[in-house]
């Protein structure tokens, strides 16, 4: 009797191990799984799995582990096929709580991993897997796609979509060469993504000219202040491709136009070479000005007749100065987004990526979508004190015509008016607000970047608070100066003040010598500099990050550490 009493009891207590066992699987929130040279890491969200690979650095030989927001900072543990014990720091475990930026060096038998854990915050998280495993055919051409699957992860956990992509696709003109590329995804159905409203397809932006990741918002959240309302809306995000982490992201809307209307149509103006794959563009007679149809891509014959022939009317009344054009400009989306530009000074504006709306039932031509900033806010042109007429202005024939004109400027200075306290927002807090959302993916997205990318002609600075101390000095600056051409004497923006620190200057010369060395105060620029064998004077010297970047000019000050090299002159 009571042998069979032990044997029910052993046999209870089985079971209700076997039990636990599975409860303790199914509630484990990550687990890391170590094979020979790689290591992946398994994290849950609304109780689905999804995979993350590790990360090697070549140059420090470390794996890196780039978490998702929504994952639990607890307990990982540890699964590995091979025998023997697993050694994390010299301790036997097989689950450990890790901290972030900490260096863990996790041992099997024949085997050593020098690991670190690295976490975002704040943000979604999309895990975009195509259907071939791998992102080599759509890297190998931008107009090469294929089919996939996308999940759309909250910060808090809650997988918001999960659903078949209809096609994965690269996007993007020069932002497609970098190793952080740009793409273009396309749902089965509509859908709303992040908070925003239902759409079919999105675009990712890699933001790798931004070295502050935040011009693109702060433009897209101008323009709709503005009333330019159909610009797209857009969400920062964590990208993992195949369980790849690729980096910090813009998602946004597609480029769209309200065509449901009879006689409708999106138009961009652009640049014939850069027109690959367009069905339909046109070019006008006098100002040689391309554009090619968007919406919908591919016109019949009349319908590409009658939009050349419209724009080419609106063309001819400006440069005979015959006010008859007002008849057929919405004047004040065109206001609008020429002070957005002047504001921002984009050095792709209105040269390429400008789109225009044709209603040709009503005969109106109006500005907007607004899109392709990542070169702006002094990333490119550090002169803020450019005049309106001057760069970037690819469509002057146009706009410095409808600059003179009255009903355009009063246009102009209403708009001028309704922005200011946003930027004010923005200089006093909101700026600091995107940061502290981003701060963590973007210190994920530069450790990567640093290993893959290259210096591009918008680096100066090597920090990222650098970049936003600049940022704020340049649309305060900007502003300051197109409030002094236009008469707006009633509020001054403030510049960041100075940190009260000073900063060493290192010169190289030609030869890669060090030529001089000097302090100077945060915040101010460089007003000495050393002769070489090519003079002296600011021309010439470009800062040197290993491999030089941005030429150096007197509009950008200085925020750190700087080393200026006159290399680049050779």
């Amino acid at each position: 009797m009571h042998m069979k009493k032990r044997i029910y009891l052993c046999g209870v207590s089985f079971f209700l191990l076997c039990i636990f066992g599975i409860m303790f699987a199914q509630q484990r929130n990550a687990w890391l799984l170590i094979e020979e040279n790689a290591m992946s890491l398994t994290v849950k969200a609304d109780n689905k799995p999804m995979v993350i690979e590790a990360w090697f650095s070549e140059e420090q030989e470390i794996f890196y582990f780039f978490c998702p927001s929504f994952m639990v900072e607890e307990k990982i543990s540890i699964e590995y096929d091979g025998e023997g014990k697993i050694l994390v720091n010299g301790e036997t475990k097989r689950e450990f709580k890790w901290d972030e930026n900490t260096r863990y060096k996790i041992e099997t038998e024949d085997q050593a991993y020098q690991v670190i854990f690295m976490k975002a915050q704040n943000l979604p998280a999309l895990f975009l897997e195509t259907n071939s495993g791998s992102m080599d055919y759509i890297h190998e051409n931008k107009l090469n796609s294929e089919e996939g699957t996308l999940t759309v992860i909250t910060q808090e956990g809650n997988v918001q979509y999960s659903g078949v992509l209809e096609e994965i696709a690269g996007r993007g003109n020069s932002t497609w060469h970098p190793y952080k590329k740009p793409y273009s995804i396309k749902l089965r159905n509509k859908r709303p993504l992040c908070g925003m409203e239902a759409g079919k397809e999105w675009k990712l932006l890699a933001l790798y000219f931004e070295q502050d990741k935040i011009n693109t918002k702060i433009v897209f959240e101008m323009a709709n202040r503005l009333g330019l309302t159909e610009t797209p809306d857009c969400r920062w995000v964590d990208l993992y491709c195949n369980g790849e982490y690729r980096g910090l992201y813009l998602l946004t809307e597609a480029v769209e136009s309200d065509t449901s209307l009879q006689g409708g149509y999106l138009v961009e103006k652009g640049v014939a070479e850069l027109m690959e794959g367009d069905e339909d563009w046109f070019i006008t007679e006098k100002c040689q000005y391309c554009f090619s149809a968007k919406q919908p891509a591919v016109l019949s014959g009349k319908e590409r007749e009658d939009i050349s022939l419209f724009v080419q009317k609106i063309e001819d009344l400006l440069l005979d100065g015959d006010i008859r054009y007002r008849e057929y400009i919405d004047m004040g989306s065109l206001a609008r987004q020429f002070l957005i530009d002047k504001i921002t000074m984009e050095s792709d504006a209105m040269w390429t990526s400008t789109f225009f709306q044709i209603d040709l039932q009503n005969n109106i031509l109006k500005a907007g979508p607004l899109w392709d900033y990542d070169r702006a806010m002094g990333e490119l042109f550090t002169d803020y004190e450019t005049p309106i007429e001057g760069a970037p202005n690819a469509m002057a024939e146009w706009y410095m015509r409808l600059y003179d004109d009255e009903q355009f400027f009063e246009e102009l200075m209403a708009a001028y008016r309704e922005i200011i306290p946003y930027v004010q927002a923005l200089l006093d807090d909101q700026i600091d607000e995107y940061v502290n959302l981003i701060s963590h993916s973007v210190a994920m997205d530069s450790v990567l970047m640093a290993e893959y990318s290259w210096v591009n002609e918008t680096c100066s600075y090597g920090e990222y608070d650098s970049y936003v101390k600049y940022l704020k000095f340049f649309l305060a600056s900007r502003m300051n100066y197109l409030s002094s051409v236009w008469g707006v004497e009633d509020i001054v923006f403030n510049v960041p003040p100075s940190s009260g620190e000073f900063h060493a200057v290192t010169f190289l010369d030609e030869n890669g010598d060090i030529a001089a060395m000097n302090q100077i105060l945060d915040g101010e620029i460089i007003k000495e500099f050393p002769e070489t064998g090519y003079g002296g004077g600011t021309g010439g010297w470009y800062w040197w990050h290993g491999e030089c970047g941005q030429q150096y000019d007197s509009k950008r000050p200085i925020y750190e550490d700087t080393v200026l090299s006159k290399l680049m002159e050779e």
